[in-house]
């Protein structure tokens, strides 16, 4: 039997997701969720298609035994420190929202230039 519980809390809050949020996404239960997350039960490979879908991440990401180290390939944003992204305003989530959008390709592409401009500002 394989265990997602760290994946599902990781990816849930660096999206900043409350359980209640994905358990309405999901059509479920809190206390159905927080099983997933605690290891008690396993979500069906329906639902954890639905959970990859809403989290914006692969079945591979999911599925990974170890958590992945780095998110961000470019190495100016490797350097930030992302503790604050849980205060976002409402024009920031719909900056994310809109991004999550876009296939990986331009999801990088995006970076490239915001670091671009960055790097022109200093």
């Amino acid at each position: 039997m394989f265990s997602i519980a760290w994946a599902l809390k990781k990816y849930r809050e660096n999206s900043g997701y409350t359980q209640q949020q994905m358990a309405d996404a999901l059509n479920i239960d809190r206390s159905t969720y927080a099983y997933y997350e605690t290891g008690k039960t396993n979500p069906s490979l329906g639902t954890l298609m639905k959970i990859k879908d809403i989290l914006n991440v692969s079945l591979e990401d999911l599925l990974e035994s170890e958590p992945k180290k780095k998110r961000f390939h470019d190495s100016e944003y490797e350097k930030e420190s992302f503790d604050h992204v849980y205060e976002l305003n409402k024009k920031e989530k719909s900056l994310v929202s809109l991004y999550r959008s876009f296939s990986p390709d331009v999801q990088d592409k995006i970076l490239k230039n915001v670091s671009e401009e960055k790097k022109k500002e200093n």
